[in-house]
C-alpha cells in the first residue's frame, strides 16, 4: 500500500513538472511510444471493434424485432458503442498489449539494475521512463477509441442492412437523431482515464519488479490483471456519475 501511495505521489509530481515544462525526458521517447501504442495496435482494434458492433447488432435485433422497432438498432449501437463498448474494449486490449509491455520493459531494466543507474546519475526514472509511456498511451487511447467507434458502427450497419432489411439512409438518420454528442464525448473522456490507469499499472509493476526473470513474468501478469480491475472500477464510477448528472 505504501508503495502504491509513493508511486501515485511521484507520478503526480512528474505530471505537474511536465505541465510546468520542467520534466526531464526526451520527446523522441514519447514519439517512439506513440508508434508502439498507436499504429501497431490498429489491426487488433479494427478487428475487435468491427466484431463487437456486429455482435451487438445481432443481439439487439432479437428484442427489437418483437416490437417491430428494427430501426432503433442504430440507437442501440450508437449509445452502446460510443459510451461503453468501444472505450472498454480498447482499454482491455491496450492493457493486455501495451500495459504488459510497459511492465516487461521496466521490469527488465529493474532486474538489470538500469533503473538504479539512472538514480545514481541523478536522472529521475519517473520522469525519464514512466512519464513518456504514460503520456503516449493517454494521448493515443482516444484516437484508437474513435477508430473502434467507426468500425463498430460499420459492423452494426452491415447487420442492419443485410439482416434487418434497413436502408443505410434510415440507419444513418436514426443514429444521428437518437445519439447525442455527449455519448461520444463521454467515451473519449473514459479512454483518457483508462490511458492513465493502464500506463500507471504497467509502469508501477515494472518499477517495483523483483530482480530475476520470474519476477518480470509475474509483474507482466499483475500489470494486466490490475489494469483490467481498474478499468472495470473506473467504468462503474463514470457510468454512475454520468447517469446521476444526466450527461
Amino acid at each position: 500500500t505504501l508503495k502504491i501511495l509513493f508511486f501515485i505521489g511521484e507520478f503526480s509530481k512528474a505530471l505537474w513538472r511536465f505541465l510546468l515544462g520542467k520534466a526531464r525526458f526526451q520527446w523522441k521517447d514519447i514519439i517512439l511510444q506513440l508508434s508502439k501504442a498507436g499504429p501497431a495496435a490498429l489491426a487488433i482494434i479494427s478487428l475487435i471493434g468491427f466484431l463487437m458492433g456486429l455482435i451487438l447488432a445481432f443481439i439487439g435485433a432479437i428484442p427489437l424485432k418483437l416490437f417491430a422497432a428494427e430501426a432503433y438498432v442504430a440507437s442501440l449501437l450508437g449509445i452502446g458503442i460510443f459510451r461503453l463498448l468501444a472505450p472498454v474494449m480498447v482499454g482491455v486490449v491496450m492493457a493486455g498489449r501495451t500495459g504488459a509491455a510497459f511492465a516487461a520493459e521496466l521490469g527488465s531494466m529493474q532486474s538489470n539494475e538500469e533503473i538504479d543507474a539512472f538514480l545514481t546519475l541523478g536522472i529521475p526514472p519517473m520522469e525519464f521512463l514512466v512519464l513518456p509511456r504514460s503520456l503516449a498511451l493517454t494521448f493515443m487511447m482516444p484516437v484508437l477509441c474513435v477508430f473502434a467507434d467507426i468500425l463498430g458502427i460499420l459492423g452494426g450497419m452491415i447487420v442492419a442492412v443485410y439482416y434487418l432489411n434497413l436502408s443505410s439512409l434510415e440507419f444513418y438518420q436514426t443514429l444521428v437523431s437518437t445519439t447525442r454528442l455527449a455519448d461520444f464525448l463521454v467515451g473519449l473522456f473514459t479512454t483518457l482515464i483508462f490511458g492513465i490507469l493502464v500506463s500507471a499499472c504497467g509502469c508501477y509493476q515494472g518499477i517495483y519488479c523483483g530482480r530475476n526473470a520470474e519476477a518480470v513474468g509475474k509483474a507482466t501478469t499483475a500489470a494486466v490483471v490490475s489494469s483490467i480491475v481498474c478499468i472495470v472500477i473506473a467504468t462503474a464510477v463514470i457510468t454512475v456519475v454520468t447517469v446521476v448528472l444526466g450527461i
